[in-house]
């Protein structure tokens, strides 16, 4: 599978982690009271600040996945394949 399709996918499960980790820091200070009831008061009451982090996290993880993919497909293309003549070399076999 390409890198450049490979590396968004990877994006949108970092992206998950990013709500989680503001969600159990802040359980954490305050002094971690029952983590369920907890965690559904704080979606409940910061829903704005929990969708822009998941929105902005998921647009930069995305982008920048694919663009780093793009660039190592291309890297390796050019490494398994001659300058000269496009054959495979060595590496690609």
């Amino acid at each position: 599978m390409r890198r450049a399709l490979r590396y968004p996918e990877v994006g949108l499960l970092i992206t998950l982690g990013s709500p989680a980790g503001l969600v159990l820091l802040n359980w954490a200070l305050a002094g971690r009271p029952s983590l369920w009831p907890f965690v559904g008061r704080e979606l409940a009451e910061h829903w704005g600040t929990f969708t822009y982090l998941m929105v902005y996290s998921l647009a930069t993880l995305v982008v920048l996945g694919s663009w780093v993919g793009s660039k190592e497909d291309r890297l390796w293309k050019r490494a398994v394949t001659d300058a000269g003549t496009g054959l495979a070399n060595r590496r690609r076999l």
